[in-house]
C-alpha cells in the first residue's frame, strides 16, 4: 500500500498522521488524503483509493498518460 500510518496522532485534525509515497517513484506526497468510493465490497475497486498518491505531472503521465495540473497533485 502507498500509505501507511506514522504511529503518530496530530490532535488538531483529530486524525492519525499519515506517510504517502508516490506510486511510481517513492517520494513523499504530503498532504495526500485518499478518497474511497466503498470499502471494496460494492465494486471493483478492491478498497483502493479513487486517486492514486502521485508526486508531480511526470508521474501522472507515466500513470495515466496524459498531463494534470500542477495544483491537482497536492
Amino acid at each position: 500500500m502507498a500509505c501507511k500510518s506514522a504511529g503518530k496522532y496530530d490532535p488538531d485534525t483529530n486524525d492519525d498522521m499519515t506517510t504517502c509515497k508516490c506510486l511510481v517513484c517513492g517520494t513523499d506526497v504530503p498532504d495526500y488524503e485518499p478518497e474511497y468510493c466503498c470499502d471494496g465490497r460494492e465494486c471493483g475497486c478492491m478498497g483502493l483509493p479513487i486517486e492514486p498518491p502521485l508526486c508531480s505531472s511526470e508521474c501522472a503521465i507515466k500513470v495515466f498518460g496524459l498531463k494534470v495540473k500542477e495544483d491537482e497533485t497536492k
